[in-house]
């Protein structure tokens, strides 16, 4: 009976059988499936984040708790009561902190559903750092060595600028690259990031608006108990921290790295203005004046996160 089973179904031939037409198969579903991308790599799809007009993008940095955003390439201009990012026209300055972060909430582009808002301390932090790590920004092209571009910081002219000329890093300030370090070449009002990125007058020109914390709702005021007095950025006081104000080099004013100055009004205002020379600088913050300032010295800049 057994003998007369394995002549009628031959296992072993079946078996190979089967093996030859699973085989068959899967070859045929490969050649299905195999042209159409599954939906769990299309997932997986690397999706950077692209910026609005005039704005660009900054890496994230874990230590600040900040993804990928991108920053406004110039401080905010006035068009019509509406803050616009251009080259053209001066910054639009004289606003209270609240007023400054309502404009950049207000802005809008085609296409871009994300949050335009003011610029927060730690993002304002995460530029500084990137920028401090990229040799184009010293002047002998050493991280460390010699001056930090500092911006329109030495008075002349006694006035804030606006960008005539993009391809002019020094665009009306009467300096040039051929300054000698400390006499000049920090004057140049462009920072370049890691992703070759460039933003104009981060530092000089005009203070700008910060809020101090990005995590909640409306404009949050930083520490209060530092002394009314002006400091270099090694020297720390009150519940002012190292991650809200130094650089990642321990570097100082004196290669134009900024100042500080605390104060019981807490608005943080950061980057310094046209004739603050020492003071002004990437790391340079000023926390002696309430939310309700207001000055000509005084602008702000814009941010989206995705």
């Amino acid at each position: 009976m057994l003998e007369s089973f394995d002549k009628l179904f031959k296992p072993q031939k079946l078996g190979l059988c089967l093996q030859k037409k699973t085989l068959i198969l899967f070859i045929v579903l490969l050649s299905v499936f195999g042209c159409k991308k599954p939906k769990a790599l299309e997932v997986i799809n690397d999706n950077p984040l692209t910026c609005p007009t005039n704005f660009v993008l900054v890496p994230g940095n874990t230590t600040f708790s900040t993804e990928d955003f991108c920053v406004a390439k110039f401080h905010a201009k006035n068009s019509s009561d509406s803050a616009v990012v251009t080259a053209a026209g001066v910054p639009w300055d004289s606003l209270d902190a609240t007023t400054a972060q309502g404009k950049c909430e207000a802005m809008t582009e085609t296409g871009f559903t994300g949050t335009f808002t003011l610029i927060s301390n730690p993002e304002w932090m995460t530029i500084a750092r990137n920028a401090e790590a990229v040799t184009d920004n010293w002047s002998s092209g050493i991280v460390g060595t010699g001056q930090f571009v500092r911006g329109h910081s030495d008075g002349t002219p006694n006035n804030s600028l606006a960008v005539t000329d993009e391809t002019d890093s020094y665009n009306g300030t009467g300096n040039s690259a051929a300054d000698a370090a400390g006499s000049g070449w920090q004057e140049r009002r462009t920072l370049k990031l890691s992703n070759g990125n460039i933003i104009w007058d981060f530092s000089g020109n005009v203070w700008s608006w910060v809020d101090w914390d990005s995590s909640d709702v409306g404009f949050t005021l930083g520490p209060t108990d530092a002394t009314n007095a002006v400091k270099e950025l090694n020297v720390l006081e009150g519940s002012v921290g190292a991650l809200d104000l130094q650089s990642a080099g321990g570097y100082l004013s004196s290669q134009g790295l900024g100042q500080w100055h605390g104060g019981n009004g807490g608005a943080a205002m950061r980057g310094g203005r046209w004739a603050n020379t020492l003071l002004a600088g990437v790391y340079s913050l000023y926390l002696d004046e309430p939310s309700s300032h207001t000055s000509t010295h005084l602008g702000f800049r814009c941010v989206y996160r995705k």
